[in-house]
């Protein structure tokens, strides 16, 4: 079970994943290394030598019985200012959106130029 708390918004949700979609998830994260990653991504220059602004960031934890881990993931992070990327970013990229994916995260986000009521 999971629920969407997010500070100052007056909508709450919840929901509950598919059996098995947790474990899932830890096996991909153990299968990209995020434990091995840096807490904070930009601090580290082998994956963040040039920054770009106005980019969002994601911050990933996984809880589990023996560790807790944290990943702060901005998302202007890049290699060379040609924008390229380190493959562990692209690897981390696409475990944030499994994890939309699997939290069913869409259904909270208003499309840009949506009116919320």
């Amino acid at each position: 079970m999971y629920q969407a708390r997010t500070s100052g918004d007056s909508t709450r949700g919840s929901g509950q994943a598919q059996p098995g979609t947790l474990a899932a998830l830890v096996a991909r994260a153990r299968a990209i290394g995020f434990y091995a990653l840096p807490e904070d991504i930009g601090s580290d220059p082998k994956l963040c030598s040039a920054r770009a602004t106005d980019h969002p960031t994601a911050t990933i934890t996984i809880f589990e019985p023996s560790q807790q881990s944290r990943v702060v993931h901005y998302h202007g992070c890049y290699l060379a200012t040609d924008h390229s990327t380190a493959p562990q970013l692209q690897a981390l990229t696409a475990f944030e959106v499994a994890i939309d994916s699997a939290a069913g995260s869409s259904r909270w986000l208003t499309p840009p130029g949506s009116q919320t009521r």
